[in-house]
């Protein structure tokens, strides 16, 4: 059996990382929900990028098993996590407040939504099919992609999303 972590090398960094995306969505969703004023961005807190980070050329391929490449984040935003469809506790929560924060800015008549995309750090397991199954159970709008192991390890680093393959030791 393996087991895929998106932290570092601890189960306390896992969390932390989960709780910094968590924290992030619950933000977004409470800063929304409590309040009828306009969102002033001069509130945000958070690190702005004065250039945008350039992201090499990849080739996944999405839920549909269609093509999915840097042409499919031009010109949107876009809110990506990544995961894995085995992930039996943190995905799915962090899957739910993606969906949570999306559904709120569609009650709030936001004119562009993000596009919401989990990226699959096990494509072993993660087919086209179960992609689809899984972000389509948690929102019909959601896009999942996977493809081979080099070029999501390629993606993550450029990013600066660490994540390791651990491998059950009674299962070796």
């Amino acid at each position: 059996m393996h087991k895929y972590s998106l932290g570092l090398t601890s189960s306390k960094s896992l969390l932390l990382i989960i709780v910094a995306i968590l924290a992030l969505a619950a933000g977004i969703y409470f800063s929304l929900s409590d309040t009828d004023k306009p969102f002033n961005p001069e509130d945000f807190e958070g690190t702005i990028l004065s250039q945008p980070r350039p992201i090499s050329e990849f080739n996944l391929v999405n839920h549909e098993g269609n093509a999915f490449t840097n042409e499919d984040l031009n010109g949107k935003w876009t809110m990506m996590f990544f995961g894995f469809t085995n992930c039996p506790h943190i995905c799915p929560m962090a899957m739910n407040h993606l969906n949570e924060t999306y559904e709120l800015l569609q009650q709030k008549n936001i004119t562009q939504l993000p596009q919401v995309v989990l990226v699959s750090v096990d494509p072993a397991r993660d087919t086209v099919e179960r992609m689809n199954d899984y972000v389509k159970s948690f929102n019909a709008a959601f896009v999942g992609a996977t493809g081979e192991s080099n070029a999501i390890a390629a993606m993550t680093k450029e990013i600066g999303v660490a994540y390791i393959k651990l491998t059950d030791p009674n299962n070796s």
